[in-house]
């Protein structure tokens, strides 16, 4: 069964601000996972959204990056 919980959602607005703000939800995402022994998903849903997610579809130690931003629209 799979499980997954949004750590955080947000926008950037700056290259500046997105490095701070990538590394702390990546940090709260580890907090998060490691008793859960699940891995960290960080999405980049367009130019300026990304999401971090705890979720047991990524190995539990590893992070995995989704880039979205560069599909074609539907």
């Amino acid at each position: 069964m799979e499980s997954h919980e949004t750590v955080t959602d947000f926008c950037i607005k700056d290259k500046q601000t997105l490095d701070q703000q990538l590394n702390e939800a990546v940090e709260m995402a580890i907090e998060r996972a490691l008793p859960e022994r699940k891995g960290v998903l960080v999405t980049r849903h367009n130019a300026s959204r990304f999401s971090v997610t705890v979720t047991t579809e990524v190995p539990f130690g590893l992070i995995y990056e989704h880039d979205h931003s560069a599909r074609p629209p539907l």
